[in-house]
Parts: structure tokens; C-alpha cells; sequence
């Protein structure tokens, strides 16, 4: 369910009832909600802006985090690509790295002839860049004919988004919801362009950042060569699937399904 309709559901429902979190591993920004969550949060909006809600809902124990159905799907299929396939098809050596853009690219132009010239200063670095369905790739096709750049690739609109993720060492983005695809999927994060929707992730470690001014080509050395780096991000992000997806580990349904009966079975028992 979406975070802001909690609140209603939680006044609604009888005290006993159990809500059921499904969805995409993002922890929410409630500072656009605070007064709304007034009644049921004990947190500090201004001082604590992004938020868990099996922490700082209450009561908590009315909060049951599932894990979602569509990350555990989302795994399944991923383990139908062929990663090798992939690269040959698009023409990227086995071993090279390789990042993917999947954004909007109104979000990320601002920084896109940065993200191209940064990849170019790095040999043996390939970007795949997927337009949004939404958009014309001819606006990125031509930064990267202006730079002459030889390694970036504009991709076309209906290219599967997953095949890509897994082919590739990770994801770069400013606000698309492919992040959490990419964190389930074990891939790392740059979110670049900030500040976004996606800053939360930042905030917590679990995805590289970097802000208009901040040298991307430096970001891109971390994300994919500093072991430090590498290590805490791959940490911060077992942490937070754990957290709020349950490791995408296959069991989100049956859960569901035992939350839900428990709910009922209490509510008869009362009745």
C-alpha cells in the first residue's frame, strides 16, 4: 500500500488489524506527510525526514513487512538472462565494465555531457544508456556524437531493461525506481544530478551520489575500482534488502498470505 494511506487505514481498521507493506524498497520522505502521520509516527519529521515504518509506526506490531512479490519475481526472471548473450549482442567485451542510464533524460541532462566525457576518461568503460519510454533518444544521441564518444551507447526505448541490469556492474540514475530493481538485483547505484527522490539511498550509503559540481569521473572510479567503496556499498545494500524486502528471498507471498489469514483468524475470534 502507499505510505500516505496508512494513516486512514490505521484509523479505519480495528485495533487488532495488522497492515500489510508490500512495496518497493524506498524508505519514504515524510516531511510532505507530517502532518497526516501526526498521530501514528514517533518521529521527529524535521529532524528525521526519511523513515522506516516498521520502526516508527505505532504501534509497530500492526506493521507487517512482507517483502514484495515483484522483486521475487524481479530474481526469478533475472536468472533467465544470459548475462555473456547480452554483451555480445550489444557488442561490449565480456570483461569490460559496463554501467547502465536508465532515467528520464530532462532529469539528467544537466550532467549527461559530464557522465559521457567521464566515461570516455576511463579505458575499458562502457555506458548503455536507456532512454525512457517516454522520451526521444535523439537528445542523448547527440551529446555523444558532440563528444565523439566511442564507448557510450544510446540504446533504443523498447531494449529490456532487466536483460541490461544483469549484463551489467550497475546503474546509473537520478530518480527512476529501476534503482530498486538494481539494489535487488545486487548491482550498485550512482544517483547523479542530486538532489532527487532517490536521495534517501544516499543518505543511508546504500548508492553513491553525486551533486551538480561534484566530478562524476571521480564517482565512477569509486563505484566500480576503490575496494572501500565497493565493500560498504555492497554491505548498505544487503542491509537495507534485508530491511525492506526481506533479501528478495522468494517468501514475500506466503507471508503475505500468513498475515492476512492471522488478521482474519483474530478478528473472528473477537467477533
Amino acid at each position: 500500500m502507499y505510505f500516505d494511506t496508512i494513516p486512514a487505514a490505521l484509523a479505519s481498521a480495528g485495533e487488532e488489524t495488522k497492515l500489510v507493506a508490500v512495496g518497493p524498497p524506498v524508505p519514504f520522505n515524510q516531511r510532505g506527510l507530517k502532518d497526516k502521520l501526526a498521530d501514528v509516527l514517533e518521529v521527529d519529521a524535521e529532524r528525521q525526514p526519511y523513515v522506516s515504518i516498521r520502526e516508527y509506526f505505532n504501534p509497530p506490531e500492526r506493521i507487517v513487512i512482507t517483502g514484495s512479490p515483484k522483486f521475487d519475481a524481479l530474481v526469478r526472471s533475472a536468472q533467465g538472462h544470459d548475462p555473456e548473450g547480452t554483451r555480445d549482442r550489444l557488442g561490449v567485451e565480456r570483461d569490460a565494465a559496463m554501467l547502465v542510464v536508465a532515467t528520464r533524460y530532462s532529469a539528467i541532462e544537466p550532467v549527461f555531457e559530464e557522465l559521457t566525457r567521464a566515461v570516455e576518461a576511463l579505458p575499458g568503460l562502457w555506458l548503455l544508456v536507456k532512454p525512457h519510454q517516454a522520451e526521444s533518444p535523439e537528445p542523448y544521441r547527440q551529446v555523444v556524437s558532440r563528444v565523439g564518444a566511442a564507448r557510450v551507447e544510446v540504446l533504443g526505448a523498447g531494449e529490456n531493461l532487466l536483460e541490461l541490469l544483469v549484463a551489467s556492474n550497475g546503474l546509473i540514475t537520478v530518480d527512476s525506481l529501476a534503482s530498486s530493481e538494481a539494489l535487488v538485483l545486487g548491482r550498485p547505484v550512482l544517483v547523479v544530478n542530486l538532489l532527487s527522490n532517490l536521495g534517501p539511498l544516499v543518505e543511508r550509503g546504500v548508492a553513491l551520489g553525486a551533486r551538480r559540481g561534484d566530478s562524476i569521473e571521480q564517482r565512477l572510479r569509486s563505484l566500480l575500482y576503490d575496494e572501500n567503496v565497493v565493500s560498504e556499498l555492497e554491505a548498505r545494500r544487503k542491509e537495507y534488502i534485508r530491511e525492506f524486502a526481506f533479501g528478495a528471498d522468494g517468501g514475500s507471498t506466503e507471508r503475505i498470505v500468513e498475515a492476512l489469514r492471522g488478521t482474519v483468524i483474530l478478528r473472528r475470534n473477537q467477533a
